[in-house]
């Protein structure tokens, strides 16, 4: 199986939580869970959690800088948990997706990275 379809599979796969849950639909989708892992530091450690609340902090009104910042880290989560690179995680995360459903995916996962400065 290639890596595109490798990542396919687990984006596109149905939540364990939520029947019919997809990853937009169901924020404990493993893929979102381990986005939020991944701006937690989980993944890079606590200068990198830091880093992240830092800047989200700084561009939580910032609609486009706050999009750019999920793409971004879901597309660098995406490279390491498949050992691809940034481009094919790119290729392979448009290609999973209709337009309508990517603006949808980019909405979730800004509310899961506010989720992390939220007190």
């Amino acid at each position: 199986m290639t890596k595109q379809k490798q990542i396919h599979r687990d984006l596109l796969a149905e939540s364990s939580y939520t029947p019919n849950g997809t990853m937009i639909t169901c924020n404990n989708h493993v893929m979102r869970r381990n986005f939020r892992l991944y701006i937690d530091g989980s993944y890079r450690g606590q200068a990198h959690y830091m880093q992240n609340c830092d800047l989200l902090r700084e561009i939580k009104t910032q609609p486009r800088k706050l999009r750019s910042f999920v793409i971004r880290n879901f597309l660098e989560l995406i490279a390491s948990d498949f050992e691809s690179s940034y481009s094919t995680a790119q290729r392979a995360v448009v290609s999973a997706f209709p337009a309508s459903e990517l603006e949808k995916l980019n909405a979730a996962l800004i509310e899961d990275a506010l989720d992390l400065i939220a007190d």
